[in-house]
């Protein structure tokens, strides 16, 4: 029996996730879009555990989501979105992110990066900006590569 609606698989999941992640390729400051594609990042975590990971040779979750971790920069980054969407402050680890914002920029989106454009970005600790949308593709890109070579 399952608790997901239409999702039973971590492929339904993944499939889920490239959805979100084209549907926040066409409106990159959808706040909304953005939250839902850190959590479907992060949750495959479990997903993928719970299917596949004894089978991968991780001995528990947290095995799993350090792999990932060390293996996609990015992943970090959209766990610390998904707990505080969750429970608002992060409280069981220290966070690479210091703030995730939606930065109002003077000239719209259809002029290039070197202009001061709109845009939702991450603030690392020491203060590094990175632009949300980079690292979701980094973080989507890396889950469907590894589906790929494993084979799922």
């Amino acid at each position: 029996m399952s608790l997901t609606f239409d999702l039973s698989t971590s492929k339904d999941l993944l499939k889920l996730l490239l959805e979100k992640s084209n549907e926040f390729k066409k409106d990159k400051l959808n706040t909304v879009l953005a939250r839902e594609g850190a959590i479907l990042c992060w949750s495959l975590c479990d997903w993928v555990f719970s299917e596949h990971g004894m089978a991968l040779g991780f001995k528990s979750l947290r095995d799993l989501q350090e792999f990932v971790k060390n293996n996609c920069i990015s992943m970090s980054y959209m766990q610390d979105l998904a707990n505080s969407s969750k429970h608002k402050e992060i409280t069981k680890y220290i966070p690479l992110l210091k703030e995730a914002k939606k930065h109002r920029g003077a000239f719209s989106r259809a002029f290039s990066r070197a202009f001061n454009i709109s845009s939702l970005r991450l603030v690392l600790q020491n203060n590094t900006e990175l632009w949300f949308e980079d690292e979701l593709e980094k973080a989507t890109t890396y889950w469907a590569a590894f589906f790929s070579s494993h084979g799922f």
